[in-house]
């Protein structure tokens, strides 16, 4: 026993909550006829997972729900419950019981439950196939299907056997199977395909990330270069440094000297500037004496004037003339006079007036016979004696100007020769003033090309640093220049290879990781798949002959069943059961086409397509083909190939709705014994009018109907 009870609530006509137990092998729903006898059996179908309206004779959902009558009230929702018996672990589940409940809404949503959790449908169908129980139309056999196994098409009742015989949780674990091998068909299909499309991107971006590396080989052997290159500079900076600096200090100490030599010269030339200054103010004190002595010269020769006309010959008109001359030449003279400013013209005016007395002289000398006579002794002593003075103030004006001659001649040597010792000095002083600037500038230089080599060797040692070079490697790394400018060369060179390979994108290799990891995923996921598809394949191989063994055991077996009901139902005759594999494609032994009737058998025989085929000979009757039975004949071999099934495949239970209705009594006997033989394996809950039925069975429930709603009533026999 393995079906313990059945609730119902709000399903069809049963308004209120109904429970049925099945305690015995054979359980009897009896009731007139519209009581709701087959909602009963609908109520076990639709628990089970049942989709079809038809087969629960309905149009819709909703019509599931109890709709209330004039005195009742509809219900919001159908559900049914069903407790299976788990003790022998029918169903692969650690419950000692299996509850499976299935409830409607009036919106049409239905829900499942096992054991109180919610499920989908697939889990139900899926956990009852482990027991055997399916809804491929021989668990339940309703109304109208009691030749269901007879009437229905050699593949449809091929399928029939199958789920008896225990195939269906196989059937499903190959569709499952196949369902998973056609998905793995696509995802290496689509797999193949992206491996196909990333393929060529994937040569390109390796083609680039080969650029890069050798853009980095290449910049290791310029960072090498570099380094390399940094030390013999570094080296070389340092070494010019060294010599910057020894001339910087040479510089230094020239400069000092020729500064030293400079401030000498300074003073010096300061001393012959004072020199000449004093020089300076004798020419001025000279030049005063001169401008006395002009004027000492004027006053003297209006004196020598003032006598002359004086002289009783001046007014003589004779001789007025040649005084006027000599006396035009005085003034001629007076003018020089005031202008003169050196000895030159002192020596030039002293001649003119030598000339002029010496004239003067003449014309006295010419006058005297003249003026004998007329002057007296007191003129003529009065002229000589103005002669003498005029004589005398000469003699002393030459005196004087010789002195100035001498003054201005000594103080012309001076002047020479301190200009001489000035201008010599100066140009001394001058050639050490630009040969001091030149060390300066010298000095200037080297410390600006101090400064810069010392900014070289701050860059060369930071360049140290960053390549994580120590200065102590510079001095073991000596190179002489042409080496120098030959490792420059080569960084030049590594450089220009280097900056045609900068048009790759460093990002590049990245893309390359990227998309190289997803062409390795694909390719992994392929061989993944196509092992899984192997294995999948194996699987239903597997599968496939596990089922091929089970269905050619249990088809064999299936056969003899079928023959021995047969012939306990018909009381004789023989029957057979024949498959087909395909189309004109035989898997057992059928009799030849001529042992049938021809309008009967004949040409349909060939033509029977993969399934399970009936063949039937009834007592005192020619072998005919199943169609061509009476209609009670039909049930009696769908009987005897159900019974055959049960015995074969023992279901836990099995629901049979008025399949002995049209059985006449004798055959009722035979149907309730067969029941109570197959009811020691299998539980039968049949609804039934048959009192020879009832009688079989262990507990009786009884259904009325009150104004459409549905009651039960429940009656143990002993």
């Amino acid at each position: 026993m393995i079906l313990k009870k059945l609730e119902i609530s709000g399903f069809k006509s049963f308004a209120d909550k109904h429970a049925l137990d099945f305690p015995c092998g054979i359980s009897a729903i009896v009731g007139p006829n519209g009581s709701g006898k087959s909602n009963i059996a609908d109520a076990l179908r639709w628990v089970m997972g049942d989709q079809s309206m038809k087969s629960l004779r309905a149009h819709k959902g909703e019509d599931l729900i109890y709709s209330g009558t004039n005195s009742k009230k509809s219900v919001g929702r159908a559900s049914v419950k069903i407790v299976f018996d788990n003790q022998t672990k029918r169903f692969p589940i650690d419950f000692e019981e299996v509850v499976v409940e299935r409830k409607i809404f009036k919106d049409g949503e239905n829900s499942y439950f096992m054991n109180g959790s919610q499920v989908r449908l697939k889990d139900i169908s899926q956990t009852l196939s482990y027991a055997r129980l399916g809804l491929s139309g021989y668990t339940i056999i309703g109304q109208g299907m009691g030749d269901s196994l007879v009437g229905a098409s050699p593949k449809e009742r091929l399928s029939m056997i199958e789920e008896a015989l225990g195939l269906r949780p196989l059937q499903i674990k190959k569709e499952d199977a196949q369902n998973r091998l056609k998905e793995t068909e696509n995802n290496l299909t689509q797999a193949q395909n992206l491996m196909v499309e990333i393929e060529p991107h994937l040569k390109f971006l390796r083609r680039q990330v080969e650029k890069l590396k050798k853009r980095d080989e290449l910049q290791d052997i310029l960072n090498a270069l570099k380094k390399e290159y940094v030390l013999a500079e570094l080296f070389s900076i340092q070494k010019s440094k060294k010599e910057c600096q020894n001339k910087l200090e040479e510089a230094s100490r020239e400069l000092e000297k020729e500064n030293h030599i400079l401030g000498e010269l300074s003073r010096e030339l300061e001393k012959i500037k004072s020199l000449s200054t004093a020089s300076l103010e004798e020419d001025f004190s000279q030049e005063n004496e001169i401008s006395a002595q002009r004027e000492k010269i004027i006053m003297q020769i209006g004196q020598i004037e003032g006598a002359l006309r004086q002289t009783p010959v001046f007014e003589k008109k004779e001789k007025f003339v040649s005084w006027k001359n000599i006396s035009a030449e005085l003034e001629s003279i007076l003018r020089e006079l005031k202008d003169v400013s050196n000895i030159k013209d002192l020596d030039l005016i002293r001649q003119n007036l030598s000339r002029i007395i010496n004239k003067v002289e003449n014309f006295l000398s010419s006058e005297k016979e003249e003026t004998h006579e007329e002057a007296s002794a007191g003129n003529l002593k009065k002229l000589k004696e103005e002669k003498i003075s005029l004589e005398e103030k000469l003699n002393h004006l030459n005196a004087s100007l010789e002195t100035l001659r001498q003054n201005r001649k000594k103080s012309q040597e001076i002047k020479q020769s301190s200009y001489l010792k000035t201008f010599s000095k100066q140009e001394e002083f001058s050639q050490q003033k630009r040969k001091v600037e030149n060390l300066a500038r010298e000095k200037n230089s080297q410390a600006q090309s101090l400064s810069e080599i010392a900014q070289k060797e701050s860059n060369a040692k930071n360049e140290m640093i960053q390549y994580g070079l120590a200065s102590s490697d510079a001095q073991e790394n000596i190179l002489s220049q042409d080496e120098i400018y030959n490792l420059q060369r080569e960084i030049d060179r590594a450089s220009a290879r280097l900056e045609l390979a900068q048009d790759v994108d460093p990002e590049i290799e990245k893309e390359f990781k990227n998309t190289d990891e997803r062409f390795n995923f694909l390719s992994t996921q392929v061989e993944d798949l196509n092992k899984a598809m192997g294995s999948l394949k194996e699987v239903i191989a597997e599968l496939e002959q596990e089922m091929q063994e089970i269905f050619d055991k249990g088809f064999e077996k299936l056969k003899e069943e079928f023959k021995k009901f047969f012939e306990i139902i018909f009381t004789g005759g023989q029957a057979d059961l024949i498959f087909h594999k395909n189309k004109e494609e035989k898997a057992g032994p059928r009799p030849k086409a001529e042992e049938y009737e021809d309008d009967e058998y004949g040409e349909s025989a060939k033509a029977v397509v993969g399934g399970v085929e009936i063949i039937a000979e009834i007592p005192g009757k020619r072998v005919k083909r199943v169609e061509a039975l009476s209609g009670g004949e039909r049930s009696l071999v769908s009987i005897a190939l159900l019974f055959g099934i049960v015995a074969v495949s023992e279901p836990p239970f099995l629901v049979l709705d008025e399949i002995d209705a049209p059985l006449d009594e004798n055959n009722c006997r035979k149907f309730a014994q067969i029941l109570k033989e197959l009811s020691q394996k299998t539980q039968f809950i049949v609804i039934t009018h048959n009192r020879e039925t009832m009688q079989a069975a262990g507990v009786l429930y009884g259904i009325t109907v009150n104004e459409g709603e549905s009651r039960i009533l429940s009656m143990k026999l002993d």
